[in-house]
């Protein structure tokens, strides 16, 4: 792409002039000036009264009060005489002074960039437009008598509350315009300049196989969809047959737990049945040998032990019927699981069935989508091979080879402004890391609602080639 001082380099030494003293003297300060000399020369009028009528006149000379256009005016006058050199070098500083940098080393290509990101800030333009596209948008609004009026109108008559920061991006917005102006066309390269360029039936014919190649490959996406819902569907039953199997493990391990406790009980129930025995001995013993009060309270004593120990008894017995009937619950769950495993096999065998169908349609199918893909990829590295200061990675073309031709048409607009160029980081919107190292990148808006990001690393030296890592579709 071109950068602005190939337009503003083309201007007369009159109209370069121009542009130098809107760049220096358009500002908060000159515009302020004004009020400040005004107050100033009321006040040396008002020294030099008083002191003529008190016979001791101070004759202080008045300050002459300089608008904008005086001051103006005074630094075109001063600039008439310089040679488009020396003017070209006021330029340069005048814009690195607007912008407030420190850098006055900074390449051409750069110092552009920075003008016109910024001016770009006048009208909001995104990182996902590159430096070009912003370029032309800030000419194209400019096109318009109305805007191009509005503008011009702030250099002579400031608002305060605008502020100074719209101001100076309204300057540098005019620079860009005056700049693509005396260029004479826009900075974004013509899709003539591009590899993939076809026009005409070509071009028509290029749209139609772009269509067509996407509604086969939305087609090739649902039958794979299709087989990948049947195989996900046959892990979920076999998970399902996996968690029968648990639960049934579960029940046998409660089943041996419930007969190992029926075994504690049975010998509990035997030893307390032994003690039952054993007292009852002692009980029918001791009403046999009640004598008196004392021998009768001993006898109801051992009676009431009896009773709780037949109550020990009772409460064994409960607890082995009912460890009995959990078994047989156990039971009932165990063949409920059998049973649903028999019915998930079944189940298993017919989605298998059609896993197999679509999984066979899916292949058949996809191998010619591989060719085409195929195909479509070395069309493109043959048109690709246009781009002689660029290195494309192999795995872009597996990238790219899905987009229409009016998406690539965008990519390729910005490898062509990138390549144009003589400093490649000028137009990066940063560095990112990428496969664990540090790359440039460059937005571009391919669609609507998408963007591409170029990511780029730039040569060592003039014999090497940009390197182009990776173009993410995001």
């Amino acid at each position: 792409m071109p950068n602005i001082f190939d337009g503003l380099n083309r201007l007369s030494h009159e109209e370069l002039i121009d542009k130098i003293v809107i760049l220096e003297s358009v500002n908060i300060k000159n515009f302020s000036k004004p009020v400040f000399q005004s107050v100033g020369k009321k006040i040396i009028k008002t020294v030099n009264f008083l002191g003529d009528k008190l016979g001791k006149n101070p004759n202080i000379k008045e300050i002459e009060v300089k608008n904008v256009c005086d001051i103006m005016r005074e630094k075109k006058q001063e600039l008439n005489s310089l040679s488009m050199n020396t003017l070209n070098e006021h330029l340069v500083n005048a814009l690195i002074n607007k912008l407030k940098l420190n850098n006055f080393n900074m390449s051409d290509d750069a110092l552009s960039a920075y003008v016109i990101g910024e001016a770009a800030k006048l009208y909001d333009l995104s990182d996902n437009m590159t430096t070009a596209n912003k370029a032309d948008y800030i000419y194209n609004q400019l096109e318009n008598p109305s805007e191009l009026a509005r503008i011009k109108s702030s250099f002579t008559s400031f608002n305060p509350i605008n502020g100074s920061r719209k101001l100076n991006r309204e300057i540098l917005s005019y620079i860009v315009y005056s700049s693509i102006l005396s260029f004479g066309k826009c900075f974004t390269p013509e899709n003539k300049s591009l590899p993939s360029y076809v026009e005409g039936d070509e071009e028509l014919k290029k749209n139609n196989e772009d269509d067509d190649f996407i509604s086969f490959k939305n087609y090739v996406k649902e039958l794979k969809d299709n087989a990948d819902f049947y195989d996900e569907k046959i892990k979920e039953l076999i998970e399902d047959i996996s968690d029968q199997k648990s639960k049934i493990d579960g029940y046998k391990a409660s089943i041996e737990n419930s007969q190992f406790k029926i075994a504690e009980y049975r010998r509990d129930k035997i030893e307390l049945q032994s003690i039952i025995d054993k007292k009852n001995l002692e009980v029918e013993s001791a009403k046999a040998s009640v004598i008196n009060s004392d021998n009768q309270h001993k006898s109801n004593k051992m009676e009431d032990e009896l009773d709780d120990l037949y109550d020990e008894l009772e409460f064994t017995n409960d607890e082995i019927s009912a460890l009995y009937e959990k078994i047989k619950d156990y039971d009932t769950e165990i063949t409920n699981a059998e049973d649903n495993i028999r019915k998930i096999e079944s189940n298993i065998e017919e989605v298998k069935k059609k896993y197999e169908i679509a999984a066979k349609e899916y292949d058949s199918v996809n191998y010619n989508l591989i060719l085409i893909e195929e195909k479509r990829k070395n069309n493109l590295k043959e048109k690709w091979s246009a781009f002689k200061k660029c290195q494309f990675d192999d795995i872009i073309f597996s990238v790219l080879c899905m987009l229409r031709l009016r998406q690539i048409y965008e990519i390729e607009r910005a490898l062509v402004e990138l390549e144009s160029l003589n400093d490649y980081t000028s137009i990066s919107i940063g560095t990112i890391s990428y496969n664990k190292a540090d790359y440039e990148n460059i937005k571009v808006k391919i669609s609507e609602d998408g963007t591409a990001r170029i990511i780029y690393k730039c040569p060592a030296n003039i014999n090497e080639k940009i390197q182009v890592a990776g173009i993410m579709i995001e």
